[in-house]
C-alpha cells in the first residue's frame, strides 16, 4: 500500500472540514466522556464500562480511519501496461499524460488521475478510490455510531439536568456567540455541541444512505443506476471495497486485508490475467 507524498487538501474547504473533524470532535468526545457519562450512568458497573469502550472503540476507529482514507495513495499507477485486449477501454489524459484504466477519472483538486474513482470528499480531503474506499466507509459507519449514542446520552444528560428549554432559548438568539442573553455560557456550549454531534449525525447518516447501495450492486458514484459488468454478486462486491479480510477489517484500519482484484477488470477478467 502506497501512502501520498503530499496529503494535506489543497482546497480551503477541504482543509476546513478535516480540521472541524480533527480538532472540534476530540472535545466533543471529551465533553461526553468527562461531563455527560458519570451524570447519566453510575461509574465502575458493566453499564458504564461498556460505554467507555464504545466511546473511546469508535473515536479512535473514526479518527484512524479518516487519516488512513487521507494518506493512502489511490491515484493511477503509470507504470502499468495496457493489455492488448482492453486497449479500447483506457483513456488518454491530457493533464497527467498517461493512459488511464477503465472507472479512472482526472480529479481537478486532486491534480491527478484516481483508480476506480468514487468521489471527492471535503472532509478527507481527497478522492475516494480504489485503495482507500474501504476507510472512507468506516469512517462514515463510526461517525454516525458515535454520533447516535452520544447524542442520546446528551438528551437524556439535558433532560437528568432540566437543561431542554434553556438549550432551546439559546437556539433562538439571534447572536448566541456574543452571549448577550439570559442563558448561561455553559448552555450555549452545550447547544453548539450538540448542534455539532446532530451535523455529524445526518453526515454519516446520509454517506452511508448513498453508499451502501452502490457497494451491494459493485457501483461508483459515476456508474449508479447504470448496467456495467461489474456487479458480481454481493458478497464479491463488498471485498473489492473492504477486501478478503472484510469479516475482521472493521475492527481496526491496520488490519490488512488484501482486495481481490486491482478495480477495473471484473471478477473472471482479473482471475485470467493472473
Amino acid at each position: 500500500m502506497k501512502f501520498q507524498r503530499n496529503p494535506m487538501p489543497r482546497l480551503f474547504g477541504d482543509l476546513l472540514c478535516l480540521l472541524i473533524i480533527l480538532v472540534l470532535w476530540p472535545l466533543v468526545f471529551i465533553y461526553d466522556f468527562i461531563v455527560v457519562l458519570p451524570e447519566i450512568i453510575e461509574r465502575d458497573n458493566i453499564l458504564h464500562i461498556s460505554a467507555v469502550v464504545l466511546f473511546i472503540f469508535s473515536f479512535v476507529n473514526m479518527i484512524a480511519n479518516l487519516m488512513a482514507c487521507t494518506l493512502v495513495d489511490t491515484a493511477v499507477d503509470r507504470e502499468v501496461k495496457v493489455p492488448l485486449d482492453e486497449s479500447a477501454e483506457w483513456i488518454y489524459c491530457q493533464v497527467c499524460d498517461c493512459v488511464t484504466p477503465p472507472r479512472s477519472w482526472h480529479c481537478k483538486f486532486c491534480d491527478v488521475c484516481i483508480r476506480k474513482r468514487d468521489h471527492h470528499c471535503g472532509f478527507t480531503g481527497c478522492c475516494i478510490g480504489h485503495q482507500n474506499h474501504r476507510f472512507f466507509i468506516f469512517f462514515l459507519w463510526y461517525l454516525f455510531v458515535l454520533s447516535a449514542v452520544g447524542l442520546v446520552f446528551k438528551a437524556a444528560y439535558m433532560w437528568s439536568n432540566n437543561d431542554f428549554m434553556h438549550c432551546w432559548k439559546a437556539s433562538m438568539e439571534l447572536t448566541p456567540i456574543i452571549l448577550i442573553t439570559g442563558c448561561g455560557v455553559w448552555i450555549h456550549v452545550q447547544y453548539i455541541i450538540i448542534v455539532l454531534n446532530t451535523f455529524s449525525l445526518i453526515c454519516g447518516f446520509l454517506g452511508l444512505a448513498c453508499q451502501i447501495p452502490m457497494l451491494l450492486r459493485g457501483e461508483t458514484c459515476a456508474e449508479k443506476g447504470k448496467q456495467t459488468k461489474y456487479n458480481c454478486g454481493i458478497s464479491y462486491n463488498l471485498k473489492t471495497v473492504f477486501g478478503e479480510r472484510m469479516h475482521v477489517a472493521w475492527i481496526c484500519p491496520w488490519i490488512e486485508s488484501q482486495l481481490p482484484d486491482d478495480g477495473y477488470t471484473t471478477n473472471q477478467e482479473f482471475n485470467a490475467k493472473n
